[in-house]
């Protein structure tokens, strides 16, 4: 008998691949607080970035360019709270820790203050692509 082990290689990682940053955040239906600034801070980076329309949006796709700092995703809701994936570009901060973009706002915003709870967490894994 005749055993050979092997490791698999890692994955060759494409160029840019580290360049979008995903969330993942539950609210409970409660906390109308959080959940108005989450949407506060989205919509704001969005408008920025001219993309509120959906005229706006085919000319982006249609353009193929991925130079806007804008932030997409979905939610999912039952009658227990709400499900938010979110992504944009990878959240960057200047010297001091200010956010320099739509991602690092959003950053800023879901920081963790206390342990996750059975009905509010967030995920911000930035190894995560």
């Amino acid at each position: 008998m005749r055993l050979e082990l092997a490791a698999p290689l890692p994955p060759e990682e494409e160029e840019g691949s580290r360049e979008v940053q995903r969330v993942i955040t539950l609210f409970r239906y409660g906390d109308t607080r959080s959940l108005r600034a989450l949407l506060g801070v989205i919509e704001s980076v969005n408008k920025a970035s001219g993309m509120l329309s959906a005229s706006a949006w085919d000319a982006y796709k249609e353009a193929g360019e991925d130079t806007v700092d804008l932030i997409t995703g979905f939610q999912l809701a039952d009658a227990a709270g709400r499900l938010f994936v979110l992504e944009g570009r990878r959240a960057a901060f200047d010297e001091e820790g200010k956010p320099l973009n739509g991602m690092g706002r959003l950053v800023r915003q879901l920081e963790r203050r206390a342990p996750n709870e059975r009905m509010a967490w967030t995920l911000m894994d930035t190894s995560l692509t």
